[in-house]
């Protein structure tokens, strides 16, 4: 068994909302952005057989859309999380503690005084994520658990990632380069 507790955090949750809207989510957030370059791509080749500068200035402009979209998404998403946590400030307050077995996760969350605590099959697990400093554990489509590599409580080494194993291609694991150290992914 492995033992892990979380305590929620704003930023680590600004960053898994990253993460997820910029990675996880696949190519949907890449949709518009491409449609605006391939329509810079028209308006260039317009330019130049017409000859017209205003067509290059206009593709100049749909390419810093496309550019910018993915990260104006993030911008506006981290707003809507700061405004929330404006009217509400119980997030940084909820601690989930998490055991590992060979059956699937327990989990229990405790919040303002009360504890609901909840067994999740790994497969009910659709997918997790290894990063740097931590696993996203998504147990919905955009449901995720936040599990803090400083939080794990392991009896042996390696004894969470044999788990994460049972799942397969579900289990992504962090790619290391050529050198074999970790990268320097900070998502």
């Amino acid at each position: 068994m492995v033992y892990a507790e979380y305590r929620n955090n704003v930023d680590e949750y600004k960053r898994f909302c990253a993460f997820h809207l910029l990675y996880a989510r696949g190519i949907r957030i890449y949709v518009f952005p491409a449609f605006f370059c391939l329509l810079a791509i028209l308006f260039v080749v317009m330019a130049a057989v017409t000859g017209n500068a205003v067509l290059y200035v206009m593709a100049a402009i749909l390419l810093i859309i496309a550019v910018a979209l993915p990260f104006l998404s993030v911008w506006i998403q981290n707003g809507k999380i700061n405004k929330r946590m404006r009217l509400d400030d119980s997030y940084e307050k909820v601690t989930q503690s998490f055991i590992f077995s060979a059956g699937g996760i327990h989990l229990s969350v405790r919040a303002r005084g009360k504890t609901e605590e909840y067994d999740i099959p790994y497969s009910q697990v659709l997918r997790v994520y290894e990063r740097k400093y931590v696993y996203y554990i998504y147990i919905g489509t955009t449901q995720a658990l936040i599990l803090r590599k400083a939080g794990i409580k392991e009896d042996e080494p390696g004894e969470l990632q044999k788990f994460f194993e049972i799942l397969g291609k579900r289990f992504r694991r962090l790619r290391k380069p050529a050198g074999g150290s970790p990268s320097g992914e900070n998502l």
